[in-house]
């Protein structure tokens, strides 16, 4: 089972991120000899224009390397998004992407005082 923490700073270069990203499936490709392992990966990865449910990229989002980065993760290691409320005004910035949803029964956001 992996699970990995991942924040990408609002003004993070795109190569930064992708090779965030590609250290990562590099890790992952280690865990995964004989099949692929249980994933959770959290994390805030500022992309606030994303439609997660359609996957679908903007093409008015100025750092579209980034979309693309992530939605190839997604699809190369068979990840769901989970969480499908706004935790920032509209925006879906906290992620907890599974490639075993079935054990995810129940998402909850809700306002603090001290972070989204």
């Amino acid at each position: 089972m992996l699970f990995s923490c991942v924040y990408r700073p609002p003004d993070s270069s795109d190569q930064a991120f992708t090779e965030v990203m590609n250290d990562l499936q590099e890790k992952i490709g280690l865990l995964s000899n004989d099949r692929c392992p249980e994933m959770f990966i959290m994390g805030d990865l500022n992309l606030p224009l994303f439609n997660w449910k359609e996957e679908s990229i903007p093409s008015a989002a100025s750092n579209l390397t980034a979309y693309q980065r992530t939605v190839d993760f997604i699809e190369e290691n068979f990840l769901t998004q989970v969480v499908d409320k706004p935790t920032r005004g509209n925006n879906i910035l906290d992620l907890v992407m599974t490639n075993s949803p079935q054990y995810v029964s129940n998402v909850i956001t809700e306002d603090t005082k001290i972070s989204d």
